[in-house]
């Protein structure tokens, strides 16, 4: 049987704080840049410069700064790739059993079609009888007066309407929870997603500082520190779709 995606204290506690950057991280990081600027890694290509050093179309924008890589932003990369993998498998694990709206979907279509059927059968069981039907009579009813014969088919009529009408209000209450099923799954889903996709951004963002920390170093430390910064910019952690913002 599937189950929903429970709501346990998580979900009321406080939101989780951003990432910790300790402070052993903040040092390797801006010691890995200042290490790779002395070494002059990376290399400024000489085709972007002109004599005195600029880019030779005279555009320094962001739009035209070139993505450079070292061995150090691919190792942060490469990092933050594997983390955001292991947020997604927790989130994908986390769905197994759990109800999902196209799982319930099935079903609801199923209860909506016995409703539209005891809908139409409680409409033909409300059609007046015709005066042939109310002098039916059954095997033992042969020395009764059209009157209770009478009576007594409409008395029938009366119970099956009736039952027709409690079995069409059931129907309907199982329709209407199995919609409230699906429109919980629905949501349960959405958020948890949502807190998926959010805990995968704290850790691009996080890996970008740490690019940021690198980086700045690297710059102060390189022998064309001024052109680096202008021309270049560092590739850095991805973000994958499914854990973009939504609207």
């Amino acid at each position: 049987m599937a189950r929903r995606i429970g709501r346990g204290p998580g979900w009321a506690a406080p939101p989780p704080k951003p990432v910790r950057y300790p402070l052993h991280q903040r040092l390797a990081d801006a010691w890995h840049g200042w290490r790779d600027g002395r070494r002059g890694i990376p290399l400024v290509p000489a085709a972007l410069l002109d004599p005195d050093g600029h880019d030779p179309d005279g555009d320094d924008g962001e739009e035209r700064r070139r993505l450079v890589g070292t061995p150090r932003l691919e190792a942060l990369q490469r990092r933050s790739a594997e983390l955001i993998h292991v947020e997604r498998e927790r989130y994908d694990r986390g769905l197994i059993g759990v109800a999902v709206p196209a799982e319930i979907e099935p079903r609801l279509d199923g209860l909506q079609a016995a409703v539209d059927r005891l809908e139409a059968q409680l409409e033909l069981d409300r059609t007046p009888p015709d005066d042939l039907a109310l002098k039916e009579r059954r095997s033992a009813e042969g020395d009764h007066s059209d009157a209770l014969v009478r009576t007594r088919r409409l008395a029938e009529r009366s119970r099956r309407e009736a039952g027709t009408a409690r079995a069409l209000g059931a129907a309907k209450q199982r329709r209407d929870d199995a919609r409230q099923e699906m429109v919980r799954a629905a949501e349960d889903l959405r958020h948890t997603r949502r807190a998926a996709a959010a805990r995968a951004r704290r850790i691009h963002e996080h890996h970008w500082r740490r690019v940021a920390a690198y980086w700045q170093q690297l710059v102060r430390s390189h022998d064309k520190g001024p052109q680096l910064n202008a021309l270049l910019r560092p590739v850095g952690p991805e973000l994958p779709a499914w854990a973009e913002e939504e609207d």
